[in-house]
C-alpha cells in the first residue's frame, strides 16, 4: 500500500501499526504474527472471533481465504482448527 500513495504516507504507517495493536490477538491466531508476549493477554485473542466469522453467512472463511497474508498450508490449518472449534462446541 505504501508503493501505490504519494502522499500521507505517514498516517498509512500510523494506521497499520494501530491495526497491528489494536487485532494483534486474532493475527497471532491466524498466524500472521508471532506472540513475543506470551504472558500477556491481547486484544481479540479469543477464538470466538474467528468461530462467529465462521457462523456469519456474510464472511464464512472468505476473510480467511482473501485477506490473511500467510501460506496455503497455513490457512488450511487455522480454517481447520477453527471448524474443529466450532464443532466441539456444538457437541457439548
Amino acid at each position: 500500500m505504501l508503493n501505490a500513495t504519494r502522499h500521507l504516507v505517514g498516517l498509512v504507517k500510523a494506521l497499520q501499526k494501530s491495526l497491528q495493536h489494536r487485532f494483534k490477538g486474532i493475527f497471532v491466531s491466524v498466524k500472521m504474527d508471532d506472540s513475543s508476549d506470551v504472558a500477556v493477554d491481547l486484544p481479540f485473542e479469543d477464538i470466538v472471533y474467528m468461530m462467529s466469522a465462521l457462523l456469519d453467512p456474510s464472511f464464512c472463511l472468505f476473510w480467511l481465504e482473501q485477506d490473511v497474508q500467510a501460506p496455503d498450508e497455513v490457512k488450511s490449518e487455522v480454517k481447520e482448527m477453527i471448524i474443529d472449534l466450532v464443532l466441539a462446541e456444538a457437541r457439548n
